[in-house]
């Protein structure tokens, strides 16, 4: 779905109003390139980001990316959109806070808590969306 834009941006972002990250699977612009393997790398990290993928995994490839910018296949104000939505998330999360980790006991103790786990398991199964082609 990573190279879809009617799936990611139609469909999910204009029709069911997701406004997180959109992470690939991994390995895209590689083994996993279903429909593009003949495109070039920068030509899939340029199709893939323009399609409504936020952040391609599996791969730090940056070279291909930056090809991709540079040949201006992928507009500037879609590279910030991604990292607005990436850094929101990071933001909401806490990860610039100052002295996030400052009670190293207390972070262990609350990973031996079986309670916390359960509420994380019940928090990651409301969290996944999957989205699921039928064919007719």
């Amino acid at each position: 779905m990573a190279f879809n834009e009617y799936i990611l941006n139609d469909l999910l972002r204009d029709q069911l109003g997701f406004t997180g990250c959109i992470n690939s699977d991994t390995g895209i612009v590689g083994d996993m390139d279903w429909g593009v393997e003949n495109l070039p790398v920068s030509a899939k990290f340029a199709k893939a980001v323009n399609a409504g993928t936020d952040i391609i995994a599996g791969t730090y490839d940056v070279h291909e990316l930056k090809k991709a910018v540079d040949n201006k296949w992928i507009p500037e104000e879609r590279i910030d959109a991604a990292n607005k939505r990436l850094l929101k998330e990071m933001f909401q999360l806490g990860l610039f806070d100052e002295n996030t980790y400052v009670d190293n006991q207390a972070s262990l103790d609350a990973l031996k808590d079986t309670a916390r786990h359960e509420k994380a398991y019940e928090a990651h199964l409301k969290s996944v969306t999957l989205l699921k082609a039928v064919f007719v």
